[in-house]
Parts: structure tokens; C-alpha cells; sequence
């Protein structure tokens, strides 16, 4: 089962962690642990950044250019609709219209989506 297969980090992978947490690294002197919590939010997301680059670097599955295609909005630029499902994860929601700007940025109206 592919959810059972445990993944071994790169090399880069653990380098980063080296370097973005002192040095220290679980199994070695260090307090890893401790490391980790004095850790600044910085520290945290860049270390975080290195680690998600570089586990997906080589996927089949997951295309970061691709991922950069897909439109982001923020919320104040939809206005959702009704709960289509809740787990354990998420809930999904319908969405009803999204905040659309002109060419020039200055005139914006609000567009239905197709259901």
C-alpha cells in the first residue's frame, strides 16, 4: 500500500533541517526537540519551504508550475453558498459569485458561477 510506504528524506532534504535547526537532528547530542520549539517563526516556514521543495521535487504527481496556474482569491472576492459536504479534513462549499475587476483594476462587479 502506497500510505504504508515510508519515504527515507534527500539528502537535501536533511541538510536543511540541519541548517535551519542549528544543527541538531533527532538521534544526535542535540536536543532536537528543544531545538525545535526555540525555533523562530522564520526558521520554521523556510525550513518547511526547503523540505516541501525538495520532497516534491521529483513527483509525478504534484506539478508546482501547474500549481501556480490555478487563480487564488481571497475571501472577500467570493461569497460562498450553501455546505455541499463536511470530513475529516475540510468543508466544502459551494460558492455563488466571485468579485471579478476590469482591465484597468478600477471597476469590479460581482459574477455568478455556473452551477
Amino acid at each position: 500500500d502506497l500510505h504504508q510506504q515510508k519515504k527515507k528524506p534527500s539528502e537535501r532534504t536533511m541538510a536543511a533541517l540541519v541548517v535551519n535547526a542549528g544543527s541538531a537532528m533527532p538521534g544526535s547530542n542535540a536536543n532536537f526537540k528543544d531545538e525545535i520549539q526555540h525555533a523562530t517563526v522564520e526558521d520554521l516556514k523556510r525550513t518547511a519551504t526547503l523540505v516541501v521543495a525538495d520532497e516534491t521535487a521529483d513527483s509525478g504527481v504534484y506539478d508546482s508550475a501547474l500549481e501556480e496556474k490555478i487563480p487564488r482569491f481571497e475571501m472577500k472576492e467570493v461569497r460562498l453558498g450553501r455546505t455541499l459536504g463536511r470530513g475529516g479534513f475540510c468543508t466544502v462549499t459551494e460558492i455563488e459569485k466571485v468579485k471579478i475587476s476590469g482591465e484597468r483594476g478600477d471597476d469590479t462587479e460581482w459574477k455568478s458561477v455556473a452551477s
